[in-house]
């Protein structure tokens, strides 16, 4: 499922909107362990385009702030 969440977002992330859909996605199929290693391959692909959203995506909004 990794692999499949890696093709897919290779392929979305011409679209910010779409990038950030599919990466919430990937939030809710993946296991804790493929969790972390997409963590790590969408920051060092996207890290530079993305940053914003890949922060929105992957560090919960702090509540009352």
């Amino acid at each position: 499922m990794l692999e499949l969440q890696k093709f897919v977002l290779q392929h979305v992330h011409h679209d910010a909107l779409l990038f950030k859909k599919e990466l919430i996605k990937s939030i809710l199929w993946l296991d804790y362990t493929e969790l972390v290693k997409l963590k790590e391959w969408v920051w060092s692909e996207f890290g530079n385009t993305h940053s914003e959203i890949i922060n929105d995506v992957f560090v919960p909004a702090k509540a009352g702030v």
